[in-house]
């Protein structure tokens, strides 16, 4: 299976060589395998004539780049009036019709503007009683921005689909034809602009890959802490989590004392922890998004980029998951949890070491944050607005809650401490 998109350059290479060589170059630097016939990469068989292999390659591509300009070319049907290209694109349109591919046609603004002017000129001289042979000299006749206008005009006209648009407005076909924009283009720049917008939607290719890998890890860690109900519905017990924290609130000269817990209360925590208990949640993708741009703003007045807010979000999510894998280790707050239980009997009431509920609700409080904030980055790769999820704290102390949160040291407060 291919990783990277496959681009199939088709023009005449004479008068587009300069032009074909930019564009190569522009799409290898985004990722891309890019076929163009005048390469040595291209793949050259000994024993296939090149019209052959030209047309044969296109099959691999995922797009197909048409450049027109004022040259026709070599032909391959010269009967037929169909040049190399021409045959080329008829190739590269039947697997559009396939969905094999996707064609993006560029013409030169000043062949697109001879192209009217040529028509408008072509039915004045049907109008004219002139020996139709001297006719056919001058339609023909070649100029500076068309070595045979006629054959560039039917070539244009049948990348723009004219004819079958024309059949549905009278209607005489159903269906409207696809694949057949045109972009005029004047410069190198119009052509990239126009690659980006409709290919990469402004992220080069290496960026789109990445986001998602990053999807597809993200969801890999919320499959692992999700729950599917008797029902089939998919879910994760938030508000059990803060109930069952807002319903035991700890206080820091409490962490070498005992508390007691409702059993029912207990009983549903503890089958919460032992879902989640023996987790294995991964970072191999996102720690590379964290040490790449994936996520980053460039900032054009200090020409240096900035972390996003999803950046931020994404970092503290490695930082949650890390800290949820070490509570994990060993099986420790499941060992604990089944201790209590054997300890209270069958009494209304389950005596837990508060040491023990805060490693417990830890764990708990991680598994929240992770789900908050691999549901909230989803969301924001498939292209909405990032929104901050509201996070548990990173102690189940509530009187430290707001003491850890001044005493934290922020990377503004770093930069100003250096900064002195």
């Amino acid at each position: 299976m291919k990783k990277r998109p496959t681009f199939f350059i088709s023009s005449t290479i004479y008068d587009f060589r300069d032009l074909r060589s930019a564009i190569k170059f522009y799409l290898e630097q985004q990722g891309c395998v890019v076929l163009a016939s005048e390469f040595n990469d291209f793949g050259q068989p000994l024993d296939v004539h090149s019209y052959d292999a030209c047309l044969a390659q296109i099959a691999s591509a995922d797009y197909f780049v048409l450049l027109i300009g004022s040259r026709i070319g070599g032909w391959f049907d010269q009967s037929a009036r169909i040049s190399i290209t021409r045959k080329e694109y008829q190739t590269a349109y039947e697997l559009h019709l396939q969905g094999r591919l996707k064609i993006i046609s560029f013409v030169r603004s000043d062949v697109w503007a001879v192209k009217d002017d040529r028509k408008e000129l072509n039915k004045f001289l049907d109008e004219l009683d002139i020996d139709p042979a001297k006719i056919g000299y001058i339609k023909s006749r070649p100029s500076k921005a068309s070595s045979d206008a006629e054959a560039l005009i039917e070539f244009l006209e049948e990348v723009g689909r004219n004819k079958q648009t024309n059949d549905v407005v009278r209607g005489t076909a159903a269906t409207l034809p696809t694949g057949n924009w045109i972009h005029t283009f004047s410069s190198f720049r119009d052509v990239i602009d126009v690659l980006r917008g409709t290919v990469f939607a402004g992220r080069p290719v290496d960026q789109a890959v990445g986001r998602l890998l990053l999807k597809n890890e993200l969801l890999e860690i919320a499959s692992a802490l999700l729950i599917k109900g008797n029902g089939g519905d998919v879910f994760f017990p938030f508000t059990q989590i803060v109930k069952f924290a807002d319903s035991y609130p700890l206080h820091g000269e409490e962490a070498t004392k005992s508390t007691s817990i409702q059993r029912r209360d207990f009983q549903q925590f503890f089958t919460i922890l032992i879902h989640l208990s023996g987790r294995r949640l991964h970072l191999n993708v996102i720690d590379q998004i964290l040490s790449s741009d994936v996520l980053m703003e460039f900032d054009p007045h200090s020409g240096t980029f900035r972390e996003t807010d999803a950046y931020k979000a994404l970092a503290t999510l490695r930082s949650e998951v890390r800290s949820f894998m070490q509570l994990q280790q060993g099986g420790s707050v499941i060992t604990v949890m089944n201790n209590s239980m054997g300890r209270a009997g069958t009494g209304s009431l389950v005596p837990i070491k508060v040491a023990d509920l805060v490693v417990a609700l830890c764990v708990a409080d991680r598994a929240f944050n992770i789900v908050s904030l691999a549901r909230a980055l989803v969301r924001y790769l498939d292209g909405l607005r990032f929104e901050m999820p509201h996070l548990r704290p990173s102690t189940p102390f509530r009187d430290q809650v707001e003491q850890l949160a001044t005493e934290h040291v922020s990377v503004e407060d770093a930069l100003l401490f250096i900064a002195r």
